[in-house]
């Protein structure tokens, strides 16, 4: 049963709040903003599950190894997009059972502070999705420790 209402399928309830109106404000400079979405929460408690399960999927084994990649990549390459990382990286050998496993890892880095965000590229590969990301570390001296 779903963790919503007693007898409610958790399906229906996901339903439910994608379908609820998004409610947003107009900026100063005209664009609007989500002041409060249910469809943004679920979309990324989705996003946190898709990306556990992938995660939980490739094994330490290959976040340890990416993570190490990405680092020492970024630090002899500079500013890279993350699709010339991701395939370098498998060139390497470090190879997961889906390339959707490097999200995790550059989601982990981005939150910890080792890299940063500098822009945007027009995606290669996948669809439905944010176009590619340039990715810099965010201090040349940073070398996280694998299990950080």
């Amino acid at each position: 049963m779903g963790a919503g209402r007693p007898g409610r399928d958790a399906a229906v309830d996901k339903e439910e709040r994608m379908s609820t109106p998004t409610h947003s404000e107009e900026r100063a400079d005209g664009s609007r903003a989500a002041t409060s979405s249910p469809q943004l929460s679920l979309a990324l408690e989705l996003r946190d599950e898709a990306m556990d399960r992938v995660s939980r999927n490739a094994g330490e084994s290959f976040k340890v190894r990416a993570i190490n990649f990405v680092v020492r990549f970024l630090g002899e390459n500079g500013a890279t997009a993350g699709e010339d990382i991701t395939d370098a990286a498998k060139k390497a050998g470090i190879i997961p059972h889906d390339d959707r496993a490097f999200g995790p890892v550059y989601m982990k880095l981005y939150n910890q502070g080792h890299i940063v965000p500098v822009g945007d590229i027009a995606r290669r590969k996948g669809h439905g999705t944010h176009g590619g990301r340039i990715w810099s570390l965010a201090n040349t001296n940073d070398m996280p420790h694998p299990s950080a």
